[in-house]
């Protein structure tokens, strides 16, 4: 009975061995099954570069990886270079060990050759070398392939290494104009023209590019008329800064617009003056229907009742028989 129960024991025993090395076999497979070709290749080359980089040995009792002298490394790296050609990583640690090494045209070489081409290592290369004019030309062209999201970003990094350098090919108004001209897209060049143009007090030279560029982007109308009210302030031309702002009005601005006109008035004195003048306007032609809507915004804005101008408006129109129009009802 006893012979019997171990003999039962061993069984089950090399039952349970059965399946556990059955789930091995499966977990090992699939393991190397589950990895596509580019997967075992990518595994391969991480391999090979981390053994050219670097040899294992035992301190105290312990593994540790430690670094082959940077010659060898280079060395051996480019052997690994041969297996597999053109791979961008291996490329790009052979530029950075010619650098260490003080081999910089095979380091520029290495960073040239990858592809795509790595113009971002390319340029911050450049820079660690103070070749600054090749930086800039390598930013020039991250800027020209630069998306509508990373266009702006990239075309501040180029003239922030143009103003820190004095590239003057980069802070050249035909540099700026050239690009608007070509890009579409070119809204970030324009602000960034226009502080430079205001940076250096060339205000009428900030004035044309902003009434030539104008219509080029409808979406953008309040930076136009906020850029320029402000230079003209600049210049101490109020009365035309406050001619501009007349001539843009609009209804249904913005409480936030509304409130940027009417600050514009109270900083240069002129806040109860144009409250005066739209007044005695309406009184001497009360049909006139532009200036009734520039006084109900006006009187709206300064917490007062606009019924009166409402209703001597509309007396007026019908005393003359002034037909309503559809906007104009809609306005009001």
């Amino acid at each position: 009975m006893v012979f019997r129960y171990f003999q039962k024991l061993n069984i089950w025993r090399a039952i349970q061995f059965a399946v556990y090395f059955s789930v091995l076999i499966c977990a090992v497979f699939y393991g190397f099954s589950s990895q596509n070709p580019a997967q075992i290749e990518q595994n391969e080359t991480q391999t090979a570069i981390e053994n050219a980089l670097y040899s294992r040995a035992e301190f105290f009792g312990a593994n540790a990886i430690v670094p082959f002298p940077t010659e060898e490394a280079r060395n051996r790296l480019a052997e690994v270079l041969q297996k597999f050609p053109d791979d961008s990583e291996i490329l790009l640690k052979l530029a950075e060990l010619d650098e260490k090494l003080g081999r910089f045209d095979d380091a520029e070489a290495a960073i040239k050759s990858v592809k795509p081409e790595n113009l971002k290592s390319l340029a911050d290369f450049y820079g660690r070398h103070a070749q600054f004019e090749k930086q800039a030309e390598i930013l020039e062209r991250v800027f020209q392939n630069s998306t509508a999201e990373t266009r702006s970003k990239a075309f501040s990094n180029l003239l922030y290494l143009a103003k820190k350098h004095d590239l003057k090919q980069y802070l050249a108004a035909e540099f700026f104009q050239k690009v608007l001209s070509q890009d579409k897209d070119s809204f970030s060049v324009l602000t960034e023209y226009m502080e430079k143009l205001t940076e250096e007090k060339n205000y009428e030279e900030a004035l044309k590019i902003l009434n030539e560029n104008k219509p080029k982007f409808p979406e953008s109308k309040d930076y136009f008329l906020e850029r320029k009210i402000s230079i003209l302030n600049f210049q101490g031309k109020t009365a035309e800064a406050e001619k501009v702002y007349y001539e843009a009005f609009n209804p249904f601005w913005t409480e936030n617009e509304s409130d940027k006109f009417y600050e514009f008035l109270r900083e240069t004195d002129r806040y109860r003056a144009y409250e005066s003048e739209l007044r005695q306007k309406f009184k001497k032609n009360p049909t006139d229907f532009q200036t009734a809507i520039r006084l109900i915004h006006f009187e709206r804005n300064d917490g007062e009742e606009v019924s009166k101008v409402v209703k001597n408006l509309e007396t007026a129109r019908a005393a003359k028989k002034i037909a309503w129009q559809a906007d104009e009802l809609l306005t009001i």
